[in-house]
């Protein structure tokens, strides 16, 4: 599994979050990954 396989999961999520005007962040191994550390898990920590 990849991030591009997380994204299809994780857009509507978000989508609702925005429509609700919630603001999030990210963190996570997704968050460190697209800043240039990759670790090996590969998860999502969605802030609120």
């Amino acid at each position: 599994m990849s991030l591009y396989d997380l994204l299809p999961a994780l857009r509507p999520v978000l989508s609702e979050f925005d429509r609700l005007r919630i603001v999030y962040y990210f963190g996570g191994s997704v968050a460190s990954s697209i800043y240039g550390e990759p670790r090996s898990t590969l998860d999502i920590d969605i802030e609120c």
